[in-house]
């Protein structure tokens, strides 16, 4: 990978976030176990079986964002078979990224371009270059990405945004993109300042979702531009922070409409209109985040009966349904997941 290090060395200036991996290998089997360890659903596989494979990956995460920085040493790509509705951003360094979905090529990015990835909608990512290969890229998972979309949007499926897979990073939004990347990956590693802080982490990765999602292409983007115009009414907001607030405890909608003033019409007339969601949907959706968070946390120790009666879940199995319909995993798998990346 001699000449991939000339290369970025000589364009350290305009690569601030990048800086050589500390993990690596040889052969596509080492590296195939490495990402088995944190993403199961994705396997890597060499497109050029002839040459010999040799890696260099390294990874620091929250629970909000994961950072990874990857070089290789020739064209491979990795293949997505992932029920959780995760979101990677690909910051091509050398090379260029193409995406497969319905065994077709749909985007190509290169260096200068940042690509989206919803797990769900892209069966191959293949990575391209003449001598050798390397990228940063950000991980936001299922319940990160949910989250924003219910703040935003009230629902929260990143598969059915069908959001546009390329970014232009000399534009306006994507020049603040790569910034804000730039802020949490370098924050990452060395001192660890995004890293060591939960909520500092939790916010840029919302603030670098939201970028996303206001100025990229997707089947939601007209909802934007009617919100700005009809503006959620108060009792609408009241009751979102209601519940937010009050996750604990049981609720009913005439709960809810009492507690901001309105009646049970009125309440689900304003979230029809303005979050095209129930007011009770709204509820399941804020609860199932909570325990998903908590569930990714590899300080959990509380069994997942406790956890889910504790935001409101009573009915276990109804419970497990929702949450791998959600998720794409059941809540233990997630506790599985949380422990191995401790």
């Amino acid at each position: 990978m001699e000449i991939l290090n000339n290369i970025l060395s000589s364009s350290s200036s305009s690569l601030p976030f990048y800086g050589p991996p500390e993990q690596g290998g040889q052969g596509v089997e080492t590296v195939r176990s490495f990402f088995h360890s944190y993403i199961p659903c994705l396997t890597i596989d060499t497109l050029q079986p002839q040459k010999q494979f040799t890696w260099r990956v390294d990874r620091a995460a929250t629970d909000s964002v994961g950072t990874w920085r990857s070089r290789y040493s020739h064209d491979c790509a990795a293949r997505m078979e992932c029920e959780e509705d995760m979101l990677f951003i690909l910051f091509p360094l050398v090379g260029a990224v193409e995406l497969v979905s319905g065994g077709r090529e749909t985007a190509v990015a290169t260096p200068g371009k940042a690509s989206l990835i919803s797990v769900k909608n892209v069966e191959e990512v293949r990575l391209y270059s003449k001598e050798a290969y390397a990228h940063v890229s950000l991980q936001f998972n299922a319940g990160m990405v949910s989250r924003t979309l219910n703040s935003m949007f009230g629902q929260g499926s990143l598969s059915q945004l069908a959001l546009e897979p390329n970014v232009d990073l000399s534009l306006p939004a994507g020049q603040t993109l790569k910034s804000l990347a730039e802020t949490i990956v370098s924050g990452m590693y060395g001192a660890g300042v995004v890293r060591k802080s939960a909520q500092m982490s939790e916010l840029l990765a919302d603030s670098m979702l939201r970028l996303i999602f206001e100025n990229v292409p997707h089947r939601l983007s007209g909802k934007l531009e009617n919100n700005a115009a009809g503006i959620a009414p108060r009792h609408v907001k009241a009751a979102m922070d209601f519940m937010q607030a009050n996750l604990h405890s049981p609720l009913s909608v005439s709960d809810i409409a009492q507690q901001v003033g309105v009646s049970v019409r009125s309440l689900q007339e304003g979230f029809r209109r303005f979050m095209d969601i129930t007011p009770t949907s709204y509820l399941c959706q804020i609860r199932l985040e909570a325990v998903h968070a908590e569930l990714s946390s590899a300080e959990n120790r509380l069994p997942i009966y406790e956890v889910a009666t504790k935001w409101g879940f009573s009915h276990l199995g109804r419970f497990s349904a929702l949450y791998r319909k959600t998720y794409g995993r059941l809540p233990s798998e997630t506790i599985s997941q949380a422990h191995r990346s401790a």
